[in-house]
Order: C-alpha cells, then structure tokens, then sequence
C-alpha cells in the first residue's frame, strides 16, 4: 500500500486531489494533507510516507525550496509536482532534486492513476533490492559468474537510476562498494579495490549513458577475478558467434551483440580479439561469406544473396568477398555452375 501526503495551499485542490485519488484504483493510505510549508516539513518529518504531491507555489516558501531542505534532511519521500509552471529554471530544479513526476493542472484521473501506478511497481522493485543484493553475494561465494552478470543486471535495472537522482545513485554506489569488497574477501584479489571509481567521479557524471556505461564496466571486470575465467570466456564467445550466425541477414554491429549480452563494446572487442585472434567484424564477415558462398552454389543471384547475409551496401559485399574469396561472386557462382556441368 502507497502512503501518501497531499500539499497545497487551495482548500479545493486538497480536496479535489483526495476525491481524485480515491477513485484511481490503486491501493493507498492518505497519512495527511498540508496547506502551507510550515505544516508540510512537520507531515513529512514526522510520518512514514512514500509519496508527496506538492505544488511548487506555497505559502511560507516554494514547494521546491521545501524539497530542497527536507532533502538535506535525509527524508526520502519522493515528491510529485503539482503545478501550472512549464518555465525552464523550475524543471530543471526539480530534476536535480529527484522529482518522481509531474502532474500539470488541471488534474484528472488518468493522470494521477498514471503516477500511482508507476509508483507501485517503483516500491515493488525497491523492496526486492535487498534480496536480490542476497543473491548476488550467493553467486559470488558459489562462484557462479553467469548468476552474477544476470542478477547484477537485474539490480541495475529495478535501482531505476535512469532519472539521475543523486540519493539512488549514491545508494547504488555503496550497495556495489559492498559487492567488490565481497568479492575481495572471498578471492583473496586485493587487486579489487581498484575496480569501482571514486565517488567523486561518480558523483560528477551528469548524463545516464555515461553513468550506466561506467558501472557496467566496472562490473564486467568484476566477473574477470571469477575463477574458471578462461573457460567462462570462451563459452561468452562461443554463444557471441551462435549470435551472430542466427542473425547473419541482419545488419548486426559490435553495439547490438553488447546490448544482447549486457557487456561493454570494449569488453567484447578485447576478449574477441583474445579468444579468436580476430576482430568481430571479420568473424561476422566470414560467417557472411561463407553463407554467400552456399546460396551462390545453390544459384541464386548476388544482389538477393548480399542482402541475405546482411550487406546492405552491395558494393561492399563485393568488396568483402572477393577480398576473402579472391574471385567476386558472380565469377565464383559461374565457376561452381561450371563445375557441376561438366
């Protein structure tokens, strides 16, 4: 059950918004209302709440200078703007302060019902970062690395860091700073400790790829102190390349096959490069060609057989087989027709 407070300085807004929320269909608990600043930050001290709906202009202060100070407080409460304002300055405020969401004036229904139940899967998800912290300590003391790279991508994912609030991505900082001293601990590598940047620098990042990209790199080389490295890399390239024949007709880059495992474009380069003494894209090049060279045997024409095996660029698919073939496909397609004539 949501527990939520309601702040407004219009008597016919508190009320509206308690009608409102009582007809959204999703299950909460009104812990109270507040018409001014002064009796808000009271409410909200002194109350369990996971949700408030402010609106930015107050009585006493602005609804996001009062944000701002219970912030500083530690209160956690996520905050739903209520408000007619679409300047600039305020949103970009609210957005380092963590604003959950927005509701613009006139309020509706819908729109609360949108928020709420975006909420309740947010409080679902936050309730089982603890166990699932659980279990990626489990998949480090059992040395299950493929358990480690699925449930550690899971945890990313329900931390919902996406909105760069400074307070979850600090609490993801130390849940991750407990997850490389566990591993520490348990391999006996004090190499460890130099794997997660400093807070500082992370703390510094202001844009969500960059963020992301960062922690997931640290992470994959976090799955490198597993024992039993050698053998776990070789299964990843072994399923990379089953990747990569399934979907030779698409035009598959070193990006896609990242997002497809959950590692970093750089990760898989090196250990490509270290497992097959190639690159991807002269593996997934000879894949091509090789599948080329099957349905030029079988007769079919070099434009549909280019586009077959994923060559968007005709031109290109020329290039790429007569450079391994050393015959262009049509010489290569008259060659084995000749063959089977005589």
């Amino acid at each position: 059950m949501i527990k939520v407070a309601v702040i407004d300085d219009e008597y016919i807004v508190l009320e509206g918004m308690k009608a409102v929320l009582r007809r959204c269909q999703v299950e909460h608990e009104l812990i109270g209302t507040a018409a001014n600043s002064m009796d808000a930050m009271t409410l909200l001290r002194n109350h369990t709440c996971d949700v408030a709906f402010i609106d930015i202009c107050l009585s006493g202060c602005s609804g996001l200078d009062m944000m701002e100070q219970l912030r500083n407080e530690g209160i956690t409460t996520d905050f739903v703007v209520i408000s007619g304002y679409t300047e600039f300055d305020y949103a970009q405020r609210a957005i380092r302060l963590g604003v959950f969401d927005y509701i613009d004036k006139p309020i509706t229904i819908e729109k609360v019902r949108r928020v709420m139940e975006s909420l309740e899967k947010r409080l679902e998800n936050s309730r089982k970062i603890p166990n699932l912290f659980n279990e990626i300590i489990d998949s480090i003391q059992n040395r299950r690395v493929d358990e480690f790279k699925e449930k550690t991508q899971e945890f990313l994912y329900k931390s919902e860091i996406y909105d760069m609030s400074q307070e979850k991505i600090r609490s993801v900082y130390e849940w991750l700073c407990m997850i490389e001293k566990v591993i520490g601990e348990t391999f006996n590598n004090v190499n460890v400790k130099a794997i997660l940047p400093s807070w500082s620098e992370i703390e510094s990042i202001r844009e969500y790829d960059i963020l992301i990209c960062t922690i997931q790199n640290s992470l994959n080389q976090m799955c490198l102190l597993f024992p039993n490295r050698e053998r776990q890399q070789h299964r990843t390239i072994s399923q990379i390349e089953a990747y990569l024949k399934e979907h030779l007709s698409e035009e598959i880059s070193l990006c896609d096959v990242s997002e497809e495992f959950h590692l970093s474009p750089g990760y898989i380069s090196v250990l490509f490069k270290k497992e097959t003494g190639s690159t991807l894209v002269k593996q997934l090049n000879n894949l091509r060609v090789e599948r080329a060279k099957i349905l030029l045997s079988q007769g079919e024409k070099v434009g549909i057989t280019a586009r077959q095996v994923g060559f968007s660029n005709y031109r290109y698919f020329i290039d790429i087989f007569k450079r391994q073939v050393g015959l262009t496909p049509n010489e290569y397609r008259g060659h084995i027709i000749s063959q089977k004539n005589e």
